[in-house]
């Protein structure tokens, strides 16, 4: 049985397009509480014109995101789901997806100067092979979410790194973060490495089976957003490591939330909810 097989049942397409129903300023919200979200507006061009590959784009939702907050962007999404793609087309008609091969192969010709990708890099056999790809593939910069970990060796055997998804076994990756940034730095295109991380015990939650001591706290598991700022012969890059609190995020969700609402039901209506 292939490990892609799982992406391409209708099930996967409906989970991503489950998004569809939320109004543009919750979707806003929503993604802006993510660290490769926060890393895109940090360092991403609002103002100029620039064309972005977001690999693995299932259904576009990112997409309807994306075109509000960088109205000059040249957009391209592609994935290896076919039944994703074609929801794509059909919400968003003035939108680039293309179905894509597992080694990007179609990807490749797009040339973009961004490449964005969410859990891409994490459902790979070898995601450091596949980071390789992105990183020379984009001419000025790449955005991605990890899971890392700080303690313990990168554990690259789908047997004991894996995710149940639909029914089906995909691999999923926890990378030593010491061991991103030193792969990183020996591929010579990089100039600045940031990386974001909101500490979370990442082992034994949504169908995940991963080694015994990604359940500990100790092992320093944590969901992490990267930019990496692409400036091809730089010898020794920027680094920059952060850590962003949990509970930060709650404040962004629930004033967005608490905007709909009056947006919807008149400005009281918020006293109801909360």
């Amino acid at each position: 049985m292939s490990r892609f097989e799982c992406w391409q049942t209708a099930e996967h397409a409906a989970t991503y397009d489950a998004r569809i129903f939320y109004p543009t300023v919750y979707l806003k919200g929503v993604y802006q509480n993510f660290n490769e979200f926060i890393l895109l507006d940090k360092y991403l061009p609002k103002d100029e014109p620039f064309k972005l590959l977001e690999i693995g784009c299932a259904t576009g939702e990112i997409y309807r995101y994306l075109r509000h907050a960088y109205p000059k962007m040249e957009y391209i999404g592609c994935d290896i789901s076919k039944s994703a793609i074609e929801k794509g087309k059909k919400k968003y008609p003035n939108a680039n997806f293309m179905i894509t091969d597992p080694e990007l192969k179609e990807a490749k010709d797009v040339n973009p100067d961004y490449i964005f990708e969410r859990d891409v890099v994490v459902h790979q056999t070898d995601p450091f092979a596949f980071l390789k790809q992105i990183c020379l593939s984009a001419k000025k910069g790449v955005f991605f979410r990890l899971r890392t970990r700080d303690e313990g060796s990168t554990v690259l055997d789908m047997e004991k790194s894996c995710q149940m998804y639909h029914g089906l076994w995909a691999p999923f990756m926890m990378l030593n973060c010491d061991e991103v940034v030193s792969f990183l730095e020996d591929l010579n295109v990089c100039s600045k490495i940031v990386i974001l991380k909101n500490y979370t015990i990442l082992g034994g939650h949504h169908g995940r089976y991963l080694p015994k001591d990604c359940h500990l706290a100790e092992t320093g598991t944590a969901e992490s957003g990267v930019y990496i700022e692409i400036g091809r012969g730089s010898k020794r890059p920027e680094i920059i490591i952060e850590r962003r609190d949990e509970k930060e995020k709650i404040p962004f969700v629930c004033k967005t939330l608490k905007r709909v609402i009056q947006h919807s039901f008149g400005p009281g209506s918020s006293r109801v909810w909360w």
